[in-house]
């Protein structure tokens, strides 16, 4: 995975990464937050909704429990923005140990849908 993140940097892609941890498994919305936190900044420029429900989710803002799915809505608009600048990847290792809600991953219309999955260690195939 290392490769392909140093490869993909040297390519000029940007890449946004997240690592699930056995700790963090019933932390609500942690890997998204390693996720998003190299582009929080474009939260402030969200749709009201999106930017109240993503600021929630990531413990900027004190509020209800967020909407699952303007929380993703917001997820979506933060990476189409960040890839309309520049080339994007989204790498999330041990995804198994990312709480359920954070490991959907819906199509987005017109963008490249390319998936790699790649599993290492005690479970990997041939292993």
């Amino acid at each position: 995975m290392a490769e392909a993140v140093s490869a993909a940097s040297a390519a000029g892609l940007r890449v946004l990464t997240t690592t699930g941890v056995e700790a963090e498994q019933n932390l609500v919305y942690a890997g998204l937050h390693q996720l998003l936190y190299p582009v929080r900044a474009g939260v402030d420029t969200l749709p009201a909704p999106q930017r109240d429900a993503l600021r929630s989710a990531l413990g900027l803002a004190e509020a209800a429990e967020p909407s699952v799915y303007l929380v993703g809505l917001a997820t979506l608009t933060l990476l189409a923005e960040a890839a309309a600048v520049r080339s994007l990847l989204v790498v999330a290792e041990d995804a198994h140990w990312l709480d359920p809600r954070q490991c959907r991953r819906p199509r987005l219309r017109g963008a490249p849908d390319r998936v790699r999955a790649h599993r290492h260690g005690r479970d990997a195939p041939g292993r």
